[in-house]
C-alpha cells in the first residue's frame, strides 16, 4: 500500500477534494477530539450494499497542499431510529377533542332552540 492510488481498478483513485479546517461548524483547528468538519455522505450513496459490506475511507494528506499537522482523526456517526413512546397519549387527546366537540355542538343546539 506505499502507492495506494495504483493499485488496481477497484481502488483507482481519480479525483481529490480540498479540505479547509478553517471552516465552521467547528473552531479553526479545533485539535484532537474536536470535530474540524463534517463529511455528509448520503444513504443513498450505499444502495445495494449488504449490512455486512464494509466502506473503505482512502484519507492521504500532503500530497496537493502542505500537511500542517499530526495524525487525522476520522468517525462514523450512523444515527439510530427510536420509537416514541406514545402510552395511548394519542387515542386519549383523540377522545378528549371528540367529547368536546360532541358538547359544544350540542350547547349550540340548545342555545339555538331557546
Amino acid at each position: 500500500m506505499n502507492n495506494p492510488l495504483k493499485i488496481g481498478p477497484n481502488y483507482e483513485i481519480d479525483n481529490w477534494i480540498k479540505l479547509d479546517a478553517n471552516q465552521p461548524p467547528g473552531p479553526p483547528n479545533g485539535g484532537s477530539g474536536v470535530a474540524d468538519m463534517i463529511f455528509y455522505v448520503p444513504v443513498s450513496a450505499f444502495a445495494g450494499a449488504s449490512p455486512t459490506d464494509f466502506v473503505w475511507f482512502y484519507n492521504l494528506n500532503g500530497v496537493h497542499f502542505a500537511a500542517h499537522a499530526g495524525y487525522e482523526e476520522w468517525s462514523a456517526y450512523t444515527p439510530v431510529a427510536t420509537a416514541v413512546p406514545d402510552r395511548g397519549d394519542t387515542l386519549k387527546l383523540l377522545l378528549i377533542a371528540i367529547v368536546g366537540i360532541c358538547l359544544s355542538a350540542r350547547r349550540l343546539r340548545r342555545a339555538k332552540a331557546r
